[in-house]
């Protein structure tokens, strides 16, 4: 695979690049679905926590 790295995908390049291979070598990516999905919640709660100036917990 050839992706362009720059200062804001190069963490993010990597999950993406074994997802397509994931996907080519027909196995689990790297990281789950499940997983991915944490990782998303968590920066949603941070950025509505930041809005609404108060704490947000988020559960699993």
């Amino acid at each position: 695979m050839n992706c362009q790295y720059n200062e804001t995908n190069f963490g993010h390049i990597y999950l993406v690049e074994d997802m397509a291979m994931a996907i080519i070598e027909d196995r689990p990516p790297m990281i789950s679905g499940e997983e991915a999905r944490k990782a998303v919640d968590i920066i949603l709660a941070s950025c509505k926590s930041s809005d609404e100036k108060r704490e947000l917990k988020v559960e699993y």
